[in-house]
């Protein structure tokens, strides 16, 4: 959870099991929009102590999980939820110094906020300590999630994920440092395809 307080601008509202600790800190008054990566509850409980904000969604919705019982508390704060529906189309600006992109990557429809140069992520990163560890190796991450990667890092200076702390956009290019996109080695004929 980050707060811009110039801008009203929630982030990653956050777990319920710390919804006393953000109406300590914050008035409800405070926060006009939040934004929100993806509709887990670990991500969305703390909305509920901001009535009168907006919240972002991606209309994507969670076919797998709408039935079941563990999701109809998520389900039931984010449907009477104020939502602003974002569903981006590459990397759009949402308001001044705010960018949105999607991703599958996790969860359908996942959003990816970049404000003032720091990027949240939500879940759709690998945990800090993987990238670590692939630092010291020299291996690389590769594939679609390479690319999400690698297009994150170029855009921001500071990369938050949710659970995980934060994560230099240098070490990430550097842990997809060789990635090329398939249509690029299809062009050069080293594919089969």
């Amino acid at each position: 959870m980050r707060f811009f307080e110039d801008l009203g601008l929630l982030v990653e509202p956050g777990s319920p099991r710390d919804i006393f600790r953000v109406a300590y800190e914050l008035s409800y008054r405070d926060v006009e929009l939040m934004l929100l990566t993806h509709p887990h509850l670990d991500h969305l409980g703390n909305a509920i102590a901001f009535p009168e904000a907006r919240l972002t969604r991606n209309p994507v919705r969670d076919k797998y999980s709408e039935g079941e019982r563990r999701y109809r508390i998520r389900n039931a704060i984010r449907d009477s939820l104020n939502l602003l529906k974002v569903s981006p189309r590459g990397r759009e600006e949402i308001l001044d110094d705010v960018y949105v992109k999607s991703t599958d990557l996790h969860f359908p429809g996942h959003l990816v906020f970049v404000v003032k140069g720091y990027a949240f992520v939500g879940d759709s990163f690998p945990p800090k300590p993987e990238i670590e560890s692939l630092l010291k190796s020299g291996e690389k991450f590769t594939g679609r999630l390479a690319e999400h990667m690698r297009d994150v890092a170029e855009h921001s200076e500071l990369i938050i994920t949710a659970h995980r702390g934060s994560i230099k956009p240098e070490d990430v290019l550097e842990v997809t440092r060789f990635f090329l996109p398939v249509k690029i080695f299809s062009c050069i004929g080293l594919t089969n395809s």
